[in-house]
C-alpha cells in the first residue's frame, strides 16, 4: 500500500484499512482476470466515455495512457488528475466528483 499510495495517503485511514483487510482475506471468485483491450476494441466504444488518470499513477504511465486514449478514442474526454495516483477518487475526491458530476450533467 505504501508503494500504491506513494505515501500520499495515510495507511491508518479506515478506507485504506478496509482495502488491506480485503486484499489479505478475500478469495476472488474470478479465476481468469480480464486482459488488455485491443486497440480495435477501444476504438469501437461508442458510448460517452470519460477517462481520468492520476498524475502520480505507479501501475502504468498515465501520460502514455492518456495519449493513447486520445488517439484511439477521439470522442472520449480524457483528463489527468494532478497530485493523485491510482486511487484518485480517494486522493482528490472533490476534484474527481466535481468532474464526474459535470460529465454526467452534460450528457
Amino acid at each position: 500500500m505504501h508503494w500504491l499510495f506513494a505515501k500520499r495517503f495515510p495507511l491508518d485511514n479506515p478506507v485504506v484499512q478496509q482495502l488491506l483487510i480485503g486484499t489479505r482475506n478475500l478469495r476472488p471468485r474470478i479465476r481468469v482476470y480480464p486482459g488488455v483491450f485491443a486497440t480495435s476494441e477501444l476504438a469501437g466504444i461508442s458510448a460517452p466515455l470519460y477517462l481520468l488518470f492520476g498524475e502520480r499513477e505507479v501501475l502504468y504511465n498515465p501520460g502514455s495512457a492518456a495519449e493513447q486514449a486520445r488517439r484511439v478514442m477521439p470522442k472520449a474526454l480524457v483528463e489527468i488528475v494532478p497530485s493523485a495516483g491510482h486511487l484518485l477518487f480517494m486522493e482528490r475526491p472533490e476534484f474527481v466528483n466535481l468532474r464526474i458530476l459535470r460529465f454526467l450533467q452534460d450528457r
